[in-house]
C-alpha cells in the first residue's frame, strides 16, 4: 500500500459511508456511548486502573511523495505502568531512528461529546459488533476533527478506534488507529497505528509507526 493510503485511510473510515443521525437515533447513539465511556473508565488499563508491564515492539516507517521508503527503524521496550504512567522502561531493542518513540501515554478520552455529530454506520450486522461514527461540528486546526469506532453491543469493550487530528504534534495530518483485545477479562490494547503527514519545500513526507503489545502482566 501506498505511503499516502495510510494517512488517507482514517478519513475514509471515518467520513467515507456514514448515515446522518436524525432525532430518534440520537438517545440510543448517547446510550451505548456512554455505556462504552463507562467500561473504557473503568476497565481500560492505560486509563489509570491496575499496575501492569507489557511488551511493545515498534515498526518506524518514513517516506517521501513518491511512496518510496526513504527510512525504516524497529525498537522494542519492556515497560511498568504505575497509575497509567510509564515508571520503568526496559530496552529490548534500540532505536535507530529518533522519531521512532514510545508515545508518552495510550489514554483515550470519553468518546461521548454533546457537540459532535454522531452516526450509526450502516454496516452493522445486528449482532455482536457495532459501529459509529463522529464529526466535530466546527473542525478546528489543532484539535480533533473526527473519529469512528466499534465496539462489542453486548459487554460494551471496544474493538477498534480511529481517531483523526489535522496540524498537530508536527503533522499537517495525524491518524491513530487502535485495535483491542481481551486479557485477564480486561480490554487491552494490542496495537497502534500513527500516521502522519507532514508538508515540507520538495512536497510531503509521511509517517508510519505501528506498535504491537503482548504479554500483558496486570498485578
Amino acid at each position: 500500500m501506498k505511503a499516502i493510503q495510510y494517512i488517507i485511510l482514517a478519513a475514509v473510515l471515518v467520513i467515507g459511508s456514514t448515515v446522518d443521525a436524525d432525532d430518534d437515533d440520537l438517545p440510543t447513539l448517547e446510550y451505548y456511548i456512554t455505556r462504552v465511556d463507562s467500561v473504557l473508565a473503568l476497565k481500560y488499563l492505560f486509563n489509570d486502573i491496575p499496575d501492569f508491564s507489557v511488551t511493545i515492539e515498534s515498526n518506524y516507517y518514513r517516506t517521501n511523495y513518491r511512496a518510496e521508503i526513504d527510512k525504516s527503524d524497529t525498537a522494542a521496550w519492556r515497560v511498568s505502568y504505575t497509575g497509567g504512567k510509564a515508571v520503568n522502561v526496559t530496552i529490548i531493542d534500540s532505536v535507530g531512528e529518533i522519531k521512532n518513540t514510545l508515545p508518552d501515554d495510550f489514554a483515550i478520552q470519553p468518546l461521548w461529546n454533546e457537540s459532535y455529530h454522531y452516526y450509526f454506520y450502516p454496516n452493522d450486522p445486528g449482532v455482536g459488533r457495532l459501529s459509529i461514527g463522529f464529526e466535530s461540528p466546527e473542525p478546528a486546526r489543532g484539535g480533533l476533527i473526527s473519529g469512528f469506532f466499534s465496539f462489542d453491543r453486548d459487554s460494551y469493550y471496544l474493538q477498534t478506534v480511529t481517531l483523526y487530528y489535522v496540524e498537530v504534534n508536527d503533522a499537517d495530518h495525524l491518524s491513530r488507529v487502535y485495535h483491542f483485545t481481551v486479557v485477564d477479562s480486561l480490554p487491552v490494547l494490542s496495537e497502534l497505528e500513527i500516521h502522519r503527514k507532514k508538508g515540507i519545500l520538495t512536497g510531503s513526507k509521511y509517517y508510519r509507526e505501528t506498535l504491537r503489545f503482548s504479554d500483558y502482566d496486570i498485578r
